[in-house]
């Protein structure tokens, strides 16, 4: 019925290579492996390169950082970045911040890998500020940053993307 067409839309099928819809002839201008203007098509393989901002080795408790500043370096867009805290007290007891209920859950085990990765946006530069001021221990804070063709920083680089510090 032609009134139940709302709105019309243009629609054009090709093969990729017979000269229609924007497509190349092969062995012409802007042929396979380039876009319609003839300019070759990258895949995006690099990293995107995550570090943390402003953030010292120690701390006391009352100048102890609440707020986690840092940034991505990547040309591609930035989906996703995630962080990852983990506390060891003074007396050896393991807890890993949840992002999800916004405080420090006890862990079984202590270590980086013990804890969870939380997502905080999708911004070059990020911030996130934690609900409460930190106790004493030894901290480790890690950034994972994914771009939008799904490369991952997953390398751990100290004092960049990883940062250990200690709150007295």
């Amino acid at each position: 019925k032609g009134s139940a067409v709302r709105e019309g839309v243009a629609v054009c099928v090709t093969d990729g290579a017979d000269g229609a819809c924007g497509s190349s002839v092969p062995g012409q201008p802007g042929s396979a492996g380039t876009g319609s203007s003839g300019t070759p098509f990258v895949a995006d393989r690099i990293s995107p390169l995550a570090a943390f901002t402003g953030l010292r080795r120690t701390y006391s408790r009352r100048s102890a950082p609440r707020v986690l500043r840092g940034k991505v370096d990547d040309d591609g867009g930035v989906r996703t970045v995630k962080l990852r805290l983990t506390r060891t007290t003074p007396g050896g007891r393991c807890f890993a911040y949840s992002g999800k209920r916004e405080r420090f859950i006890r862990r079984p085990r202590c270590g980086a890998s013990s804890g969870w990765w939380f997502a905080i946006g999708d911004r070059a530069a990020f911030e996130y500020q934690l609900a409460s001021k930190l106790g004493a221990g030894r901290y480790v804070l890690d950034v994972n940053a994914i771009d939008k063709s799904y490369n991952r920083d997953d390398v751990r680089r100290p004092g960049e993307n990883r940062v250990v510090f200690t709150v007295r």
